[in-house]
């Protein structure tokens, strides 16, 4: 099995300046993503792997509330999401209080928006969406070149793979069919 390196995993995301580090993101991205999976399938059957588990959960979040998509860009899309599935389990591990608590705070279900350009159907597929609708246009104004739309749905709490309390963001899983519709 591959072995932690904690070392990478806790060496910080800016440097001393504050600029974010994108060698040391990607360098963390890529470790986890190749020990992950090993970790994963023996969870259940040691302590200390659960708690490993628990740790590279609680990295991956600090990077995703950290930068932005083009961190994750070199895990490609699909192994990003194949890592958020998996994380979903012991993603309340890995939460700080803040997000906690906004999860705690929010509905049974309720309806999550998402902005930018192109389609409905393109739109749908991007992963993060938030509980605010200002929000949501301020990214459809930002990356719609003047055509920017929002598109809305309604998600169920206990579908919730990764949130930030920031933007109010939720990253629903990938294996739901969420039914949206355009509002602008």
């Amino acid at each position: 099995m591959t072995e932690l390196n904690r070392a990478l995993l806790t060496a910080p995301l800016t440097s001393v300046n504050g600029e974010v580090n994108w060698d040391v993101i990607e360098a963390k991205l890529e470790h986890i993503s190749c020990v992950f999976d090993a970790l994963w399938h023996q969870r259940n059957d040691n302590p200390t792997t659960h708690q490993q588990v628990q740790f590279l959960c609680g990295r991956f979040f600090d990077i995703w509330v950290m930068s932005s998509w083009h961190a994750f860009a070199h895990i490609g899309h699909e192994r990003l999401f194949e890592l958020l599935e998996m994380m979903a389990s012991d993603r309340f591990a890995s939460w700080d209080g803040e997000s906690m608590q906004y999860f705690l705070s929010l509905p049974a279900t309720f309806t999550i928006y998402r902005g930018g350009k192109g389609g409905v159907s393109a739109l749908q597929k991007g992963s993060s969406w938030t509980a605010c609708l200002d929000v949501a246009r301020e990214f459809a104004d930002r990356f719609g070149d003047g055509q920017g739309i929002v598109i809305q749905s309604t998600l169920n709490k206990g579908d919730i793979v990764l949130l930030n309390e920031w933007q109010e963001e939720v990253v629903p899983r990938r294996n739901i069919n969420l039914q949206c519709t355009q509002i602008l």
